[in-house]
């Protein structure tokens, strides 16, 4: 009998960890589980890309209405799934996500799994969240971070829970080109050499530098050109380095697209 897992991730885009979730579910995690996903909505917002994309998919796909900030009402919500649906293992991915679960785990004396997925460095808030989900883990029934180099950082009672499951690269991934001819929507030239950087746009994940190493590979091949594919809080402080740095049409700010093969 494949177990019932009640899911939370607090995204409202797909996300890397989104999209570990739907790998494991393609990859054949329908066969090993029952999963019942949590999606927070967010205001007068119906639905999120998380949502249709898990939904489409194939899984059960719950809302959890999210007024405020700090809504303790979602903890009542979520008892009521979890229960509803007979729910026996719980799983999380995120502070917020983590926060829940621990709270569920306690009132209905379920196990939980704790994924870790890293943590971003924007401001002192977000340094607060971080030893938040420091402390919350260490309560889990099992850990899983996502990398050695994560599971190296976390706290000792946590790592005496853990078990490494690495990120990975679906080979399916690759054979979702939609045949677009990128080149000619964005109007890079055919000559040009094209070099890319996909993810969030924020501090830890370093696209200044790239920027920076951009302008410096103009000065000898002015052909190049430079993507970044992602968006996140860090692109205003990234456009305005590219207008310092002179880069001009030499640099490109695709957004964030759900077709990364294209």
């Amino acid at each position: 009998m494949r177990p019932r897992i009640f899911i939370s991730l607090a995204a409202p885009s797909l996300g890397g960890p989104g999209k570990g979730l739907l790998q494991f579910l393609e990859a054949g995690g329908f066969d090993l589980c029952d999963p019942v996903l949590a999606a927070f909505i967010i205001g007068s917002n119906s639905d999120s890309e998380y949502a249709r994309v898990m939904r489409s998919a194939g899984a059960k796909v719950v809302k959890l209405n999210q007024r405020s900030r700090f809504d303790f009402s979602l903890v009542a919500q979520a008892e009521d799934v979890v229960i509803r649906e007979k729910c026996q293992i719980l799983q999380s991915h995120g502070y917020k996500s983590h926060v829940l679960c621990s709270l569920l785990s306690m009132r209905l004396r379920l196990p939980w799994i704790a994924f870790v997925h890293g943590w971003t460095a924007e401001d002192f808030r977000i340094h607060c969240y971080r030893l938040l989900e420091m402390g919350l883990v260490t309560l889990a029934s099992r850990v899983v971070p996502v990398s050695k180099a994560l599971g190296e950082r976390l706290p000792l009672l946590a790592k005496r829970k853990m078990r490494i499951i690495p990120n990975a690269v679906a080979p399916q991934e690759l054979e979702r080109i939609t045949g677009r001819n990128v080149r000619a929507e964005l109007g890079i030239h055919d000559r040009a050499l094209v070099a890319g950087v996909v993810g969030r746009l924020s501090p830890e994940k370093g696209q200044i530098h790239f920027l920076r190493a951009l302008a410096q590979a103009h000065l000898e091949c002015p052909d190049v050109v430079g993507m970044l594919i992602g968006d996140g809080q860090d692109r205003d402080i990234l456009e305005a380095e590219a207008r310092r740095l002179g880069l001009g049409a030499g640099i490109i700010f695709a957004g964030h697209t759900p077709c990364i093969g294209d």
